[in-house]
């Protein structure tokens, strides 16, 4: 995976940083960017999780351009626990997408599964 920041092709974004790398589903990924707007046009922004739109906020971040992306892992309900996932941000406009990065991956664990293996270790002690 490319090292951040990473910027988008079309200069749109740049991914600082992100968090967590690994969890399950309903944890919550931030994307702190930089995003540069274009003049007289509405951009938006949308997480994308292996090629799956996810419903994204969007919040001012800590200085001028800079903002925080906040979207919810999905439920994967097709047995791939302990997989991992490609991130990417899209910048949209009218619907249609102008600019994206792929910035990093996310693991993906069954909640129950995880849990069960640290309950586990903890009866060893």
């Amino acid at each position: 995976m490319p090292s951040l920041p990473i910027t988008s092709q079309n200069g749109i974004v740049t991914v600082l940083d992100f968090s967590p790398q690994q969890g399950e589903a309903g944890s919550r990924i931030i994307v702190n960017i930089g995003f540069r707007q274009l003049a007289g046009r509405v951009i938006g922004l949308r997480v994308v999780f292996s090629g799956m739109a996810l419903r994204t906020l969007v919040a001012h971040g800590h200085g001028k351009g800079h903002w925080q992306l906040k979207a919810e892992v999905p439920a994967l309900n097709n047995g791939i626990a302990n997989t991992t996932h490609t991130l990417q941000i899209e910048a949209l406009e009218g619907g249609n997408v102008i600019d994206s990065v792929i910035f990093g991956t996310f693991t993906y664990w069954e909640g129950g599964k995880i849990l069960h293996c640290h309950a586990k270790l903890r009866y060893r002690d």
